[in-house]
């Protein structure tokens, strides 16, 4: 839980939430389910008795966020449409912060995310975290520069490193690298083993004309000395790991530097295992790369493959007692002429990068720190013990 909120509870409540806690640390979840279920039976109870109560009514769309029983966003948007004129402010702030995330977390409610984080920040301005929270949904729902403006804010009201960080990859974004790169300098002096900061930073270098390989060695360098902490010191890379959170940069990621360098023989040698999943955009790169160095006899079994691939894929459909038991006809016919498109689009990338100058652009995703920031979460939330 990262917005530093206080949730109040009853007493009551607080004991289900210690027990949840408690059995989120067995290995075994049917505890931790029957837990969450208990919770969620008494919080219905409570919605009956007390019908106006703010803290029953978004710990239970919490636990019905964590169990998907059911929608949560529809629970409060219901009582806040409800109860609108006898909430407090602070009761609305918190309502507001919830569904910001719980919009968020769908992957496709984005405007309505924003549209909350806007109303919550009206209540209470003061809150770093949530211009950050705002700034990452525009960051990637392409908002870029209302992306810029929030961060900038964030970055301001507080020192705190993700803040920093988030505010490099932004400006990244925004082809401002000389920013960046002078943020990811500062952040070095204060963490000089984090990958995710070399990475960046060796990027913007590239980005302004600097491609020399000599950096990307290093980095690959530095993840080798990672992923040998696994062994030598276990406990050391699980920390690292749980402050990484949950994007860890491999060789994988690596390579796509290569290829922004024009090193194409490089890229091919970490590319040539990658699996594309047939999606022509994202095996455009390698393709081309190959047309480079001349391998024409690569680019034609790879073709082969993605022909054969694609082929089996569709009998299977056809065939397969469990894909006939599992969807209807519609949906299956519509499978097949996905996986046929897919194909289609390969020819059409491959015909265009061998008879043309056409070079695929190279895309490098970029991710803002994560965590849960949802107030009501049973399992991250901070109790007021007053």
């Amino acid at each position: 839980m990262k917005l530093d909120i206080e949730v109040k509870l009853n007493d009551e409540m607080k004991k289900y939430i210690y027990e949840i806690w408690e059995k989120l640390e067995n290995e075994d979840r049917t505890e931790y389910d029957v837990a969450l279920e208990n919770y969620r039976k008494y919080l219905l109870k409570e919605t009956t008795k007390n019908p106006e109560d703010v803290s029953v009514i978004c710990q239970l769309a919490g636990v019905c966020y964590l169990s998907k029983k059911c929608d949560s966003i529809e629970i409060l948007e219901t009582f806040l449409k409800r109860n609108f004129d006898i909430l407090t402010e602070d009761e609305k702030f918190r309502i507001y912060a919830d569904l910001a995330y719980l919009c968020e977390d769908m992957g496709c409610m984005e405007e309505k995310a924003i549209d909350y984080l806007e109303k919550a920040i009206k209540i209470n301005p003061n809150n770093a975290d949530i211009y950050y929270r705002l700034a990452a949904i525009c960051f990637h729902a392409k908002m870029y520069q209302k992306s810029l403006e929030n961060i900038k804010i964030a970055c301001k009201m507080s020192n705190e490193t993700k803040y920093s960080y988030g505010y490099a990859l932004i400006l990244i974004q925004n082809k401002e690298y000389k920013k960046a790169e002078k943020i990811l300098d500062d952040l070095l002096m204060e963490d000089s083993d984090n990958i995710k900061y070399h990475f960046y930073r060796v990027l913007c270098e590239i980005y302004l004309g600097n491609k020399d390989t000599e950096n990307i060695e290093k980095l690959l360098e530095k993840i080798k000395e990672f992923e040998m902490l696994e062994k030598m010191d276990y406990e050391k890379y699980l920390n690292w790991l749980t402050y990484e959170g949950f994007y860890t940069f491999d060789e994988d990621v690596i390579k796509d530097l290569y290829y922004l360098c024009n090193n194409y023989e490089k890229y091919c040698k970490y590319a040539e295992n990658v699996n594309f999943n047939l999606e022509a955009n994202y095996m455009a790169p390698y393709l081309y790369s190959l047309k480079q160095l001349d391998k024409f006899e690569k680019i034609d079994k790879i073709l082969k493959e993605a022909e054969k691939e694609i082929f089996q894929n569709i009998e299977e459909m056809k065939t397969d007692e469990e894909y006939q038991k599992d969807t209807t006809e519609e949906e299956l016919l519509e499978m097949i002429e996905d996986e046929k498109q897919k194909l289609k689009n390969i020819n059409l990338m491959l015909e265009k990068i061998l008879n043309t100058d056409f070079k695929p652009k190279m895309e490098i995703f970029m991710y803002l720190e994560y965590e849960c920031w949802l107030l009501d979460c049973p399992q991250h939330l901070i109790i007021d013990e007053n």
